[in-house]
């Protein structure tokens, strides 16, 4: 039962979780009423919910009955991939340009020890997220940062899948993060964005394996 408090940030934040961790697989049908029903409230909330996961990109074929949860296949998860990179490139450049280097690099170098504190753990996720989201805060520009977020949500779906095993494992990360950390510390941007870049491209390689269509989270 979801308290009534905040009801409208609690059902969307319930039911995004429950997307990014595929409890709701991609493809499926969310039913305004079953969610209704299952909440225990009315049209409104449920409305609203389904309103801001459209606009986070996580569902399409919205109807007066529901929507739909995207279909997140290879093509899809490279290209949100791409956008990403070439937007957290940007954003190294206007940190640096913009704010205290060394204010950022305290930041960052905190992030890359709580990420090795929780190797194991999901809370290693949100410690990524921050370590990433750090160069947008300190860009000094709103419009750019909002961007940044229509995105990662998306990001973060395939970064959950593609962390776990393989050639991108959790301790490869760290160690470019670190390599990224030490070329910003030094002012060293396009080192710092090369890094960043091949950090991106290793986070994708697996689906390069896969055939076209595949749905990564098979």
């Amino acid at each position: 039962m979801v308290i009534r408090k905040n009801l409208n940030e609690q059902i969307y934040e319930e039911i995004k979780r429950d997307i990014i961790e595929q409890r709701i697989k991609f493809g499926d049908k969310l039913i305004n009423k079953e969610l209704r029903d299952k909440y225990n409230v009315s049209s409104t909330p449920v409305r609203d919910a389904i309103n801001r996961l459209h606009n986070d990109g996580l569902l399409d074929n919205i109807t007066n009955s529901g929507a739909r949860v995207i279909n997140f296949d290879n093509k899809f998860a490279t290209e949100i991939n791409e956008i990403i990179s070439m937007l957290s490139a940007e954003a190294i450049k206007l940190s640096a340009k913009k704010s205290d280097v060394s204010e950022v690099a305290v930041i960052l170098r905190n992030c890359i020890k709580l990420q090795r504190d929780n190797i194991d753990n999901t809370s290693y996720f949100e410690h990524d997220k921050i370590f990433h989201m750090t160069f947008f805060e300190f860009c000094k520009n709103e419009s750019f940062k909002q961007i940044y977020s229509q995105y990662q949500t998306l990001w973060e779906i395939l970064v959950k899948f593609y962390y776990k095993d393989g050639e991108f494992t959790r301790a490869r990360a760290i160690d470019q993060h670190q390599h990224i950390l030490e070329a910003y510390e030094q002012v060293d941007i396009p080192v710092a964005q090369r890094y960043l870049e091949q950090h991106y491209l290793d986070a994708v390689r697996p689906l390069s394996k896969l055939p076209n269509g595949t749905d990564p989270a098979l």
